[in-house]
């Protein structure tokens, strides 16, 4: 009896496993609009990463966990992008940090 259940438990996970395979994973890629916050300034430290973030013609300070105008939530604040999570339709985004002017490249504290 229980060499049957093994080998059941074994075949549904064998199961569930090429389900899972089978089953693809997409990014979908869009272009920037304008009720996307835009990132302005990156501060990464590696204890606690900060950034300030521009959304509807307001300046935030951005850390982990942080929301803005209670629709964008902060998941992670990274060395050259902020990953955001928006709460209406939970859609992931990543945005990088582009500016126009050439940065200077610092190392981290």
């Amino acid at each position: 009896m229980m060499n049957f259940i093994k080998s059941l438990i074994i075949g549904l996970w064998v199961i569930g496993l090429l389900i899972a395979l089978s089953c693809p994973a997409y990014a979908e890629y869009a272009p920037m609009t304008p009720d996307m916050p835009q990132v302005k300034a990156i501060l990464y430290k590696t204890g606690n990463p900060l950034a300030i973030v521009s959304l509807n013609g307001s300046n935030y300070h951005a850390f982990n966990g942080a929301v803005f105008e209670n629709e964008w939530q902060v998941e992670e604040v990274r060395r050259k992008s902020i990953l955001f999570r928006k709460k209406s339709n939970y859609m992931f985004v990543e945005i990088f940090l582009n500016n126009k002017k050439n940065l200077r490249q610092t190392i981290d504290f």
